[in-house]
């Protein structure tokens, strides 16, 4: 990604592991986070606030995904007609120190 677009200023990871890649990734090629480069992981990992930079990450609410996918389960187990659903939990933007602003505008 870095190869085929060498100016790109943010970078939006599936997860937080491979934010963390990222970062090595960065640092391999002499560029560092959040100076050259922002991350955003996803997960809210434990830890993530203990690396270096401090990932900014999205929370998400692993409770209430598996409280909603259990009772999911357990009426398909039931014998119940399930019907497709979409199920939508909280999330929450955790502001840390791999990103940074940069001259954006806003209208």
């Amino acid at each position: 990604m870095l190869d085929r677009f060498p100016d790109i200023t943010a970078i939006a990871a599936g997860n937080d592991l491979l934010a963390l890649g990222a970062y090595l990734a960065l640092t391999a090629r002499g560029l560092s986070c959040p100076s050259n480069v922002s991350i955003v992981g996803h997960n809210d990992m434990p830890l993530m606030d203990m690396v270096d930079p401090p990932l900014t990450t999205i929370r998400i609410g692993p409770v209430a995904m598996g409280a909603e996918a259990a009772q999911l389960l357990l009426t398909q187990i039931s014998g119940a007609e399930v019907a497709l659903v979409t199920k939508t939990t909280s999330s929450e933007l955790v502001l840390r120190a791999s990103t940074k602003r940069v001259g954006v505008t806003c209208r």
